[in-house]
């Protein structure tokens, strides 16, 4: 048997670890959020304020992605962690239902068959 230090060591850096990274991924998608704020401000504008650079300002707010990204391949923000997270939990209940069927424990029988 190990000491149990061992075992509180491990739970806690693993406890530890996955806390860390859903608070990145959360404070992550958070800047994307951010980034939206100004936008409405400037619809506040009245029109006699209105002018080309405001203009062109809440443009590039409306179509630049402003987020952490992973190489350029995708962007983190609230829909991209709601689609990782949905698609997570239908892979584990997939695999849920497998192992309730006997297809992936069993040794005995044969996939061949």
């Amino acid at each position: 048997m190990e000491p149990w230090t061992y075992s509180v060591y491990f739970w806690f850096s693993l406890f530890y670890l996955i806390g860390r990274t859903i608070g990145m991924c959360l404070f992550g998608a958070e800047i994307h959020t951010e980034s939206r704020k100004p936008a409405l401000i400037l619809r506040k504008i009245p029109t006699e304020g209105w002018n080309v650079e405001t203009e062109r300002f809440l443009e590039l707010i409306n179509n630049q992605c402003v987020s952490l990204t992973g190489n350029g391949y995708f962007f983190i923000t609230r829909p991209f962690l709601l689609s990782l997270t949905g698609t997570i939990v239908t892979y584990e209940l997939v695999l849920m239902q497998f192992n309730e069927s006997g297809t992936l424990d069993s040794p005995s029988s044969d996939p061949c068959e």
